[in-house]
């Protein structure tokens, strides 16, 4: 059914818009079908709390949310890789004398960072895609006019702020920022 949904809006993929039909299939009784919206609505987009933190990725019981662990992430590679430098002095092809053990080391956090951007990336890209069909939401040949206004009203503040913390960690966090400047 989502994936007729996405094919008959223009889309190849599944869009968690498309997820807001499951509110008319998944209920028992009729008092479920708010219920299961309301559930909806909160978890197809993380929100954004007035500090800019980002809440609802996180796994149950887990306090740290993608972003947080983007960051922490980061921050351990940061140190890792100092600490790999320090070992060969700045030497990171091991022309000067590094030995092969620690420039080794070095090439395989700079392939980490890469592989971290690449997710970063991945994720901003289709937040941005979300976005753009949030935006379009009216047109949504399956949904409510009513209920795509409300989707958009709610979720399209919620996709920015998410899109511009996984834009921030990618590009403006310092951890990310001194990474690239240590290893190119």
């Amino acid at each position: 059914m989502l994936k007729i949904s996405a094919a008959t809006n223009g889309r190849v993929k599944v869009d968690p818009i498309d997820c807001l039909l499951l509110q008319h299939m998944t209920w028992r009784v009729p008092e479920q079908r708010v219920w299961i919206r309301d559930w909806l609505w909160d978890n197809l987009i993380p929100s954004v709390d007035s500090g800019g933190a980002i809440d609802g990725s996180s796994t149950e019981g887990s306090t740290m949310t993608e972003v947080d662990q983007f960051r922490l992430l980061l921050n351990n590679l940061r140190h890792e890789i100092i600490t790999a430098l320090r070992k060969t002095s700045g030497d990171v092809t091991g022309i000067q004398g590094g030995r092969n053990v620690d420039v080794a080391l070095i090439q395989s956090l700079q392939m980490e960072v890469r592989r971290i951007s690449t997710v970063l990336q991945r994720r901003r890209d289709d937040l941005a895609r979300h976005m753009e069909t949030l935006e379009q939401s009216g047109d949504h040949l399956w949904l409510d006019p009513d209920e795509a206004i409300s989707a958009r009203q709610l979720l399209l503040p919620r996709t920015g702020g998410v899109c511009g913390g996984v834009a921030e960690d990618g590009c403006r966090c310092p951890c990310a920022r001194s990474i690239v400047i240590i290893i190119g």
